[in-house]
């Protein structure tokens, strides 16, 4: 079970929080990354399942993530700038899909001008296997800020 618990905001709106896992009684802060994936932004965790724009990898290949956004891992979050260096987001790919149909209609009054057309997005479903961190500090360089 994941439980949000929000940290006091920062100047400027920017809301973060910690996430939090009960296992078998003991509280365990758990590591999340906010990564980005054509163009768009994902809260990830460690196991999770995510589905983004399709991707070219083959299905049960392997996918890494180094445009980190956002890293926490209970203790501390660091919010890179743009980027959070020395932290990737490993992952493989589970199945290519496509998403619901949408219906897209046009309509002009007065001269029976009536179009619609469908549109079914491509999509990838990852499985993320790990966030990893480099081990040494010159790594976590000053692209990053401690909240």
């Amino acid at each position: 079970m994941k439980a949000e618990i929000p940290l006091s905001p920062p100047a400027g709106g920017l809301r973060v929080y910690r996430v939090y896992s009960e296992t078998k009684g003991k509280g365990v802060y758990m590591k999340y990354a906010v990564i980005i994936s054509g163009g768009s932004q994902y809260l990830v965790h460690e196991g999770d399942t995510i589905r983004v724009d399709r991707r070219e990898e083959q299905e049960g290949g392997a996918v890494k993530f180094d445009d980190v956004l956002l890293y926490g891992n209970g203790e501390a979050v660091n919010v890179g700038a743009p980027k959070v260096s020395g932290v990737s987001v490993k992952g493989t790919v589970t199945a290519h899909t496509k998403g619901d149909k949408i219906r897209v209609s046009t309509y002009h009054a007065k001269s029976r001008h009536r179009k619609t057309k469908g549109h079914r997005q491509q999509l990838t479903t990852i499985k993320i296997e790990e966030i990893a961190v480099a081990k040494d500090k010159k790594a976590m360089s000053n692209e990053q800020k401690d909240l």
